[in-house]
């Protein structure tokens, strides 16, 4: 699997561009400013990422034009009671998931599994439109397989340069993605 883990705050002076993008929509499909670093509530650390809106402003915040372009998956750390604790990035993944990215994910989870009450949420950026296709849904059921009785997982979205939306639990399968 090609694709290395970076720290999301080196990638934070890199995503203001992504401010001067055209109206973007959000996960409630309603045209939105993207957030900028002026919008970031002081109480950020705070906030638990439950609120979709929340979650679309967050997405918005970490994601870069670049990640959408390369492909990208944005792993937020949160704790039990879903309040981000470290941003993480793994960049340059392939749109669908590869043989390996099961055994990458497996080893990305195990070190959380020590840490009481983690949960993630987790965004898969990738260039194209904003609708959720068959290797979306592959890389949800290889999140949820890594995730499952081990970490929870929040959910999972999709990031394109259009917006972002949540990718759905497969309506078969043994998956713990949830929306």
């Amino acid at each position: 699997m090609r694709g290395r883990f970076v720290c999301a705050c080196q990638c934070l002076d890199a995503s203001i561009h992504r401010f001067a993008w055209s109206r973007l929509r959000n996960a409630s499909g309603r045209e939105a400013v993207p957030m900028t670093f002026e919008d970031v509530p002081d109480n950020l650390g705070e906030l638990p990422l439950d609120d979709p809106t929340l979650i679309a402003d967050v997405l918005d915040l970490f994601v870069t034009r670049q990640m959408c372009d390369d492909g990208a998956l944005l792993v937020l750390i949160c704790d039990q009671q879903r309040r981000l604790i470290q941003p993480m990035v793994i960049e340059d993944i392939e749109v669908c998931p590869p043989d390996d990215a099961l055994l990458m994910l497996d080893n990305l989870v195990q070190p959380l599994t020590q840490v009481r009450g983690a949960t993630l949420l987790i965004a898969l950026a990738r260039p194209g439109r904003l609708s959720v296709c068959a290797c979306d849904i592959g890389w949800a059921e290889v999140i949820g397989t890594a995730c499952a009785g081990r970490v929870e997982l929040i959910g999972m979205h999709l990031v394109t340069a259009s917006g972002s939306l949540p990718i759905a639990r497969p309506a078969a399968g043994p998956s713990t993605v949830s929306a």
